[in-house]
């Protein structure tokens, strides 16, 4: 019986060294992808924010003058008149722009100097007239590195100077 109980032994130990050797590969593990988020977050978030800081001004006819991202790409604040604004304080048109800006980051950053596809679906609906000139010239801007498609369903952007332009009417007739 002694003899028994110590086998059962010996196995319940070697149970408890493979589940150690497995815990302990699961730490190394979850502080590898720690390291690698951050790394990526660094590598990603200063940059968008910097390039994102430089469009929103020309989105907002200077109206904020940058934002500040925290590691997961949130937006912590929005510089208005030297004050830091959250994004919930934002009009329904700033919040388009500022959304509009960090895409266009994003876009930028990643695609470096491959040509990509981009796919807007009415981004700028919510604008007033100087901010939509603003937008679109922008938008044009980036059209020539890369190929834009813009969505809509309001005729005010169905004349956009230099664009190629499909309303559904058009389509229609074709």
């Amino acid at each position: 019986m002694l003899h028994l109980k110590e086998a059962e032994l010996e196995e319940a130990e070697l149970q408890h060294r493979q589940y150690v050797l497995e815990f302990e590969a699961y730490k190394v593990i979850d502080i590898a992808i720690d390291e690698t988020e951050q790394e990526v977050a660094e590598r990603l978030t200063e940059p968008v924010e910097k390039i994102a800081t430089s469009v929103l001004p020309l989105l907002t006819s200077g109206r904020y003058s940058g934002i500040t991202l925290d590691k997961d790409l949130r937006i912590t604040g929005i510089r208005y008149e030297g004050l830091d604004v959250r994004p919930e304080e934002l009009s329904t048109g700033a919040q388009g722009q500022l959304a509009l800006a960090i895409r266009l980051a994003l876009i930028h950053h990643m695609a470096g100097n491959e040509r990509q596809t981009v796919i807007i679906d009415d981004a700028l609906v919510h604008f007033d007239a100087t901010r939509l000139e603003e937008a679109k010239k922008l938008l044009t801007r980036s059209a020539r590195k890369h190929q834009i498609i813009y969505l809509s369903c309001h005729e005010q952007l169905s004349n956009w100077l230099g664009a190629l332009v499909h309303t559904v009417e058009r389509m229609q007739a074709q």
